[in-house]
């Protein structure tokens, strides 16, 4: 692994959170010296080349993976323009400091900005977009339920969303788009699949085939396709949708949704039981690099992407690899039986007929093939322990878990090293 992708406290010092801080310090100083220092002149190296190119702009930055996209992409030297609905909110702290030190650390010049936009008003992202080659679209509506309407709530957002984005785009010559969607968009059931496709990995070529989404049926799925629907038949122009898993990893706020909801309700033993489900995580942080990827590559122009850890786990694995990331939590392994879930869905808003239906049942997993083999990212070897120990260490620095533990899984999160050519964090589709 070439040492500008190892993520160590000397390229994230500015965004490392105390707890993560400490542990990269120790494997920092675990290495060789000539291997630290060869990674700060790397990191030192890109940020001239980039200085005069268009900035990126990152549409729903405070959300748990547009935060890590504009934290990748300072990383690799890019100049960000970032979108949150107030840049005033005490969620938004973490981008302010992120603006302080990246200009600082730039001579006084800011590589990070922050607008104010909302999905759902026409001209909002205007001056966002203003300026920028490439946009990546990662604002959204993250809900599983409804309380009354659920177009109103959920889905009607994101496609204002997009049609919003889209149109900004077009005024101010933006080459490219990179959109986040969601492996939600290529699952189904089994029993509703093609008889060929049966037992098989879902992949990219399955979008959209789910028989029984709808507002009601489904919602988050069901708003994210129908929001990438919408921004490829609208957009004509290069489009890179990245559709990850079930994202684990480094919280940036308070504010945890509905991918670590798992993991902060085992962590927190809201349930003598854990919850039946079937999950295929991913890292945060791999996401971004995608992301990244879909920014710089030449060699796509309209595609989309599975950026998942290809491994499907029960709840009660993932609920033990957690007690072996940090015994001393000892969250509870067992799984409840179905009709204990069924029965929770009276007075628990995510347990939906959809959720009791098809994130219960165990499915194939998603096939992650096709983005090493065109962006160069491999997904498959990712140890989440890793990615739990930071997710972990993150909660009881932001207090949503109330008391510390030790977290005795000491090997550091490193980025996955892509094999393409454009995998050096230097720009090329943005230039």
């Amino acid at each position: 692994m070439s040492p500008s992708y190892i993520a160590t406290l000397d390229s994230l010092k500015w965004h490392t959170s105390p707890s993560m801080a400490a542990a990269a310090t120790s494997a920092t100083n675990a290495r060789q010296p000539s291997e630290a220092g060869s990674q700060g002149t790397a990191a030192a190296a890109v940020a001239p080349a980039l200085a005069a190119r268009p900035p990126v702009c990152v549409t729903g930055a405070t959300g748990f993976v547009g935060v890590h996209i504009v934290e990748e992409l300072l990383r690799c030297g890019y100049t960000v323009h970032a979108t949150v609905r107030n840049p005033d909110a005490a969620k938004v702290a973490h981008l302010r400091s992120l603006v302080a030190t990246t200009t600082t650390a730039n001579g006084g010049t800011p590589r990070l900005r922050l607008f104010a936009a909302d999905l759902t008003k026409p001209g909002s992202f205007d001056e966002a977009i203003a300026g920028c080659n490439v946009v990546v679209h990662s604002a959204a509506v993250v809900q599983e339920y409804f309380d009354k309407d659920p177009m109103a709530e959920v889905v009607q957002p994101g496609i204002d969303g997009v049609r919003n984005v889209v149109a900004s785009c077009e005024k101010y010559g933006v080459k490219r788009i990179v959109f986040t969607g969601s492996v939600s968009t290529v699952r189904q059931l089994e029993a509703t699949r093609s008889p060929d496709r049966r037992g098989k990995p879902f992949n990219e070529e399955e979008f959209g085939a789910h028989p029984k989404l709808s507002p009601t049926y489904g919602t988050y799925n069901y708003a994210k396709y129908v929001a990438e629907k919408e921004i490829f038949s609208l957009w004509k122009g290069s489009l890179i949708s990245i559709l990850p898993s079930w994202c684990i990893g480094p919280q940036r706020t308070k504010d945890v949704t509905s991918s670590q909801q798992m993991l902060k309700m085992l962590a927190l033993k809201q349930y003598p039981l854990v919850p039946r489900a079937y999950l295929e995580l991913v890292d945060v942080r791999d996401v971004a690099v995608a992301h990244r990827l879909a920014v710089e590559t030449t060699a796509v122009h309209r595609d989309r992407f599975i950026a998942s850890g290809g491994v499907v786990r029960d709840a009660g694995e993932f609920a033990r690899l957690v007690n072996e990331v940090c015994p001393t939590l000892a969250v509870p392994t067992r799984m409840m039986p179905w009709f204990v879930l069924w029965c929770s869905s009276w007075w628990e808003k995510r347990v939906t007929p959809f959720f009791l239906n098809e994130r219960a049942v165990a499915a194939p997993p998603f096939d992650n093939s096709k983005i090493e083999r065109v962006l160069g990212l491999r997904l498959s070897q990712r140890d989440v322990k890793a990615s739990i120990a930071d997710a972990l260490r993150s909660f009881m620095d932001y207090g949503i878990l109330p008391k510390q533990y030790d977290i005795v899984y000491a090997e550091p999160f490193r980025l996955v090293e892509p094999t393409a050519a454009a995998s050096e964090c230097a720009p090329t589709a943005s230039a």
